[in-house]
């Protein structure tokens, strides 16, 4: 490669390909949203969580699934009522399952889960959980996964509900720390039509 011009250009090239590889690498990582929560609430008890769906052992579960995602998580410590900031209580209040993808014999090749919930944080003091400081009222998550017992890569039942509590759990996790409350939202479209008002308003008369 005798030729200067050329030799000049390997390095600007190079330099693209390393660019252009390093997007698409980092382009399938996840970043972590910022932290919305206040930084005064670093700590949370975790009561029994609701379940207001037919779907049997759904609180259990999720309760299990929401300690330990926080300590996956790190951001929040879990601690006992008397020693924490706040009491995060998530409410199961709908269970979806159907089958998806027959096959010519009529078994379902997959089945696909939705579960939809909300999450609330109180005083510690406030036992009957009456008034709520903050509330996420719209947390879902789905999933499907093979379920004809039939071929090897079928996943059991119970360890389908075990996946989608742990992804449900994730995303309250997520919403909490990082998502706008229901309160902040009404705040801001109760402002939005305040403006609106008063710019359709008719201006007051001249004197």
């Amino acid at each position: 490669m005798n030729n200067p011009s050329l030799r000049r250009c390997m390095p600007l090239a190079c330099g693209l390909t390393l660019l252009i590889a390093t997007t698409l690498q980092t382009g399938c990582v996840r970043i972590p949203y910022s932290r919305q929560l206040p930084d005064a609430i670093r700590s949370v008890y975790v009561p029994m969580a609701q379940n207001e769906t037919a779907e049997p052992g759904l609180e259990e579960q999720l309760t299990t699934q929401m300690q330990e995602e926080l300590l996956r998580d790190g951001r929040l410590q879990v601690r006992n009522r008397g020693g924490a900031d706040m009491t995060l209580h998530v409410v199961v209040k709908n269970w979806d399952t159907r089958s998806e993808a027959f096959h010519n014999d009529e078994f379902a090749v997959s089945t696909r889960v939705e579960i939809k919930g909300a999450a609330y944080l109180y005083n510690p003091e406030d036992r009957l959980r009456e008034n709520p400081v903050m509330s996420w009222s719209e947390i879902a998550y789905d999933t499907t996964y093979p379920s004809d017992a039939r071929f090897s890569q079928a996943t059991l039942d119970v360890d389908g509900k075990r996946r989608v509590l742990e992804g449900f759990a994730r995303e309250v996790v997520l919403a909490v720390l990082s998502q706008a409350t229901d309160e902040a939202i009404e705040r801001e479209k109760q402002k939005a039509e305040g403006a609106l008002e008063a710019q359709v308003s008719p201006n007051p008369p001249q004197l």
